[in-house]
């Protein structure tokens, strides 16, 4: 398991639902982390992260004016349409809002 491929997983899933729990960690990566290993990770994450992270009741959170985060519209976009892997771009399918314009 990758430290740093989770780290990013917990950066794009703050940047685009404002908030990370553990539980989002171990339903990314099942069977991988511990609820004591998660908390772990998302306290690493923030250390990793100190300009975009914050942790914060029990949760890693978007830094208040960190709205310039490195995953901009086009990163997620570009994501969304080449994998479809829960762990890789920080939201499932059920959580991302889509409007249809024809």
């Amino acid at each position: 398991m990758n430290i740093q491929f989770i780290y990013e997983f917990i950066l794009k899933r703050a940047t685009i639902k404002l908030k990370v729990l553990r539980s989002d960690i171990m339903d990314a990566f099942p069977g991988q982390i511990s609820t004591s290993k998660a908390t772990a990770v998302l306290r690493a994450a923030v250390s990793a992260y100190p300009e975009y992270l914050v942790y914060s009741e029990r949760a890693v959170r978007l830094r208040p004016g960190s709205e310039t985060a490195p995953l901009n519209e086009f990163a997620l976009i570009r994501n969304l349409l080449c994998s479809d892997t829960y762990a890789k771009i920080g939201v499932t399918n059920s959580e991302i809002d889509v409007t249809a314009v024809e």
